[in-house]
């Protein structure tokens, strides 16, 4: 890469520091440590909030709309709500700072990592929400028979 004329070597010195070359690579806790704060505050929440308030509604409409509902439309509408809460997710997979961090030292694929780490526990309270949203007596089966 060329600077102004002069040639530029992004790669690190052989040695670190302690040969008087650029500090080494970073080792991946420190670097999740420091992309936490920038990830969580870019990360595209009003979308993830609007889906699963969509899905909650989706998964509670059996009950709100029949007097005894049943299995089937129960799991239709579990399935729906399951469907239009990873569409809002599928949002976290559209980095709009791409181009202005396409610089950082860190891989796309760690920053992707660290959002659906953070979209994991949020997902699962989802679920657990619609699930009991749905009425009790179409509510799917906590285990298995």
């Amino acid at each position: 890469m060329r600077v102004s004329g002069e040639s530029v070597n992004l790669r690190p010195a052989a040695g670190g520091p302690a040969a008087g070359g650029p500090p080494g690579p970073v080792p991946v806790p420190e670097k999740v440590s420091e992309l936490l704060r920038p990830v969580v505050r870019t990360m595209p929440w009003r979308m993830i909030a609007a889906a699963a308030g969509l899905g909650l509604l989706l998964a509670a409409y059996p009950g709100l709309t029949e007097d005894e509902p049943g299995g089937r439309p129960a799991l239709i509408a579990l399935r729906a709500s399951a469907v239009a809460f990873a569409l809002g997710a599928a949002f976290l997979l559209d980095d709009p700072a791409r181009h202005t961090t396409a610089a950082v030292p860190t891989r796309r694929a760690l920053r992707h990592g660290l959002r659906l780490a953070l979209l994991v526990p949020v997902a699962a309270l989802w679920w657990a929400a619609s699930l009991l949203a749905v009425p009790e007596p179409a509510r799917p089966p906590r285990r298995p028979p």
